[in-house]
């Protein structure tokens, strides 16, 4: 049984866990805790109440949400002010249930970032108190005593619904909006173009086991609209490794940072969802990815992303470029980026199965073992993400690892050389192998990197066609470390290389 496929069954085995409960109390969001929707005013306690009885049960509750929409959140009076709205820790099966209309916004006007005053008014400069800004005299001139005035400025919003050590955790038809389109900015925190990574987050799973999200939307929130995370500070972190995590017909889009963040679990499946427009709206915090994947805290491992859409993110669409991290699967999924890459990939054991992919690739992890190696089959590949002609990158694709594989692959490209392939081996077993492929330029200008249409080294091609436009020829013919079988160039046979 192949990678994906056990992650597919965890996927299942983890929805029938969910419902083979014991005794559930139901609770009624408006009926039983006082939450009044389609009015102008504040459901936060009514949520804070609900999330209250839940902790205090242990779990055994379905809490269901009636259409309309919920306003949430509170303007806030001092610095570092942070609430989550819906906090379940170290509660047991819960389902989280709404309708198709059930939508939990944020309220208008919100502060988030740095502020100078308690009167909550914008720095003058407005990266003084950005970590990352050459301007930052604060940070420059007053060491460790920064981090306290920074702290005391800060201005966050918080987290919408966070779990933390919690088994068998279901949320189904949920809508939460941030609202960041209408947050008071004040000065800048982080790295980016318009930075402000302070604490605003859709939905951060922590720890957990079992949690499934289905039919939900987590959009304009000023960080992350989902992060899957696993601390171990403590002992009771690491014994409770975020592990089985389902994720369907769902969709994150415009966050002010990345749309997904993992950066620790395995057993984790994200179907048929959609990543998109990430920090491309008033905040735009790097890495602004659709799906990051980070082992800031711990490893990521077991990972399928099945019929996934990701595209129109201000930075790369998918960076998984960690060596700690292993079997990353994406199957029949569309993936697309014009202003940075579309892919960095450097894991262990990364596959791309059936996947359209539009703009720069880097596939960079260099292994010593084949099976442990990036593999690409069936794919396809174009630059049609490119704007106008202007893409990201000087190539389509750049291979820097060894032993990498695309097989029964076809790539396409206008603007861009196809290939850069240059891995520094002096072993034919660990050369990058192309077998079963189609290679197409259709570019009527030079191109870069020699005016060739693909530039390859230490590469074995096998049964593969070239067409081009023949001032732009591909340059593997011409290097005495590329083994070739079986190519033909604008259909004409050449001979093979030994």
């Amino acid at each position: 049984m192949n990678s994906y496929k056990i992650i597919l069954l965890l996927f299942i085995m983890g929805s029938n866990n969910i419902c083979a409960q014991q005794k559930i109390t139901n609770k009624n969001l408006v009926t039983d805790f006082g939450a009044k929707p389609n009015d102008t005013g504040n459901d936060t306690k009514a949520f804070e109440k609900a999330a209250e009885y839940i902790n205090k049960m242990g779990g055994n509750v379905l809490l269901f949400i009636p259409k309309g929409k919920y306003w949430v959140g509170q303007k806030q009076l001092k610095y570092s002010s942070s609430a989550n709205i819906f906090m379940l820790s170290d509660c047991k099966n819960v389902q989280i249930v709404g309708e198709k209309d059930t939508e939990i916004k944020y309220i208008n006007r919100l502060y988030f970032g740095m502020f100078d005053t308690a009167d909550r008014k914008k720095p003058t400069n407005i990266n003084l108190y950005n970590p990352s800004s050459l301007e930052n005299e604060l940070h420059k001139t007053e060491g460790n005593d920064a981090a306290i005035k920074f702290s005391k400025n800060a201005i966050d919003i918080g987290t919408c619904f966070s779990f933390k050590f919690c088994t068998n955790i279901k949320i189904e038809n949920i809508a939460l909006n941030g609202n960041s389109n209408t947050f008071i900015l004040g000065g800048y925190c982080g790295i980016g173009q318009r930075p402000y990574e302070r604490i605003h987050y859709g939905i951060v799973i922590n720890n957990c086991n079992n949690v499934i999200i289905n039919k939900s939307n987590v959009s304009y929130f000023g960080t992350d609209a989902l992060v899957v995370t696993s601390h171990s500070y403590t002992q009771k972190e690491k014994d409770n490794y975020t592990n089985t995590i389902s994720i369907s017909n769902s969709k994150f889009y415009a966050s002010g940072r990345n749309n997904f963040s993992l950066t620790g679990g395995k057993n984790i499946a994200l179907i048929n969802c959609e990543f998109s427009n990430a920090a491309n709206t008033r905040i735009c915090t790097a890495p602004g990815a659709g799906i990051s994947i980070e082992p800031e805290f711990n490893t990521v491992s077991n990972v399928l992303f099945k019929k996934c859409n990701v595209f129109g993110n201000n930075g790369c669409a998918i960076t998984d470029g960690y060596i700690i991290d292993t079997n990353i699967v994406y199957k029949n999924c569309n993936i697309a980026s014009s202003n940075s890459y579309a892919i960095i990939c450097g894991s262990v054991k990364s596959v791309y199965e059936n996947c359209i992919i539009s703009g720069c690739v880097l596939s960079q992890y260099n292994a010593t073992k084949s099976e442990e190696a990036t593999k690409f089959t069936n794919c396809q590949f174009n630059d049609t993400a490119c704007k106008d002609g202007k893409c990201f990158y000087v190539y389509l694709i750049g291979v820097t690892g060894n032993m990498q594989q695309f097989v029964n692959c076809n790539f396409s490209s206008k603007y861009l050389p196809i290939f850069y392939v240059e891995v520094q081996t002096k072993k034919t077993d660990d050369y990058i192998l192309f077998n079963n492929c189609n290679f197409k330029f259709t570019g009527t200008s030079a191109p870069v990197l020699g005016n060739h249409s693909a530039f390859l080294v230490n590469t074995v091609i096998k049964n593969s066609d070239f067409t081009f436009n023949k001032l732009y020829p591909p340059n593997f013919t011409g290097s005495k470390n590329n083994v070739w079988y079986n190519i033909s160039l604008n259909n004409k046979k050449i001979e093979d290389s030994k």
